[in-house]
């Protein structure tokens, strides 16, 4: 394989139109600092390469939704190389994710035009960081928008027999698209395997984490979580149940204070079973 602008052969070719970032230059004591980790990075091909993927991402040199070419000398020998990265090979809350999407400065705008149209100073000390804290709780709140939970569901591995699963109490906050105000609570997941594969329990609540993370309506959250352990895991029967207060239920409008939404989707043979679905909600109602 030739080289890369001047660089040495590497087995990574570059994608076309795929930016190079030159972490040598941007960062260089973060990479020194790095390079003497001890701890292999799994998406780096060699053991001399170290972890240093959240580093990129703090640091927002990754774009979503596509391949990147990744200069660097952060690995033992100070050899430079090339590494393909791709977008599901970032990280949401410190696990591997794609990188985000979000516009940070312009949302500070946005919110300094909003503290203006309430009638507030933008500029008093109060709230001169408020732009800027805010974008960085967008950032987080809404980090599952473009991600997939494929990447999580994927790792599975086998096991004997069927015998339900089942996973309670997954803690979640969302936001309620209709108000931008946030809604919390637990998901309860039971899935009944087939073909000898499972998934590790805390995939589920990965997945729960990644569809959350986004303007959101309880119903639907509910119904997208047993899709995407049907499309993945294949299960003889899948049931989900959520339970949440919404702020935008309580703080306005009618201030119904400690009023909850329960909702639940079931598919498989558990839509049509009904004596086994109730078994399943009911061990679930009990945990």
């Amino acid at each position: 394989m030739g080289t890369v602008d001047g660089m040495p052969p590497t087995n990574h070719r570059k994608p076309s139109g795929a930016p190079f970032v030159d972490l040598t230059q941007a960062v260089p004591s973060e990479l020194d600092r790095l390079a003497s980790n001890q701890h292999e990075s799994p998406i780096l091909p060699n053991p001399p390469y170290r972890d240093f993927r959240t580093k990129f991402i703090e640091t927002r040199f990754l774009e979503p939704r596509s391949l990147f070419m990744i200069r660097t000398s952060c690995c033992a020998n100070d050899r430079t190389d090339d590494v393909a990265l791709s977008a599901d090979e970032t990280t949401l809350g410190g696990k591997t994710d794609f990188a985000s999407s979000v516009d940070l400065p312009r949302i500070e705008s946005a919110v300094r035009e909003i503290l203006i149209a309430i009638g507030e100073d933008p500029d008093r000390p109060g709230l001169l960081d408020t732009p800027r804290r805010v974008a960085s709780a967008y950032e987080e709140l809404f980090g599952g928008i473009g991600v997939s939970p494929a990447t999580h569901l994927a790792r599975q591995f086998e096991q004997d027999g069927e015998d339900p699963v089942i996973v309670t109490d997954i803690a979640f906050t969302s936001m309620c698209e209709h108000h931008l105000l946030p809604f919390s609570g637990v998901a309860h997941i039971a899935y009944q395997p087939q073909h000898g594969r499972v998934v590790g329990l805390s995939k589920l609540a990965r997945t729960v984490e990644i569809l959350a993370r986004r303007p959101q309506q309880q119903e639907r959250l509910t119904r997208q979580i047993r899709l995407e352990i049907e499309k993945h895991l294949d299960p003889a029967g899948v049931l989900v149940m959520v339970e949440a207060t919404h702020s935008c239920m309580q703080i306005r409008g009618v201030k119904a204070r400690g009023a909850s939404m329960k909702t639940r989707s079931a598919g498989g043979r558990w839509e049509r079973d009904n004596a086994t679905r109730r078994e399943i909600q009911a061990m679930m109602a009990r945990t």
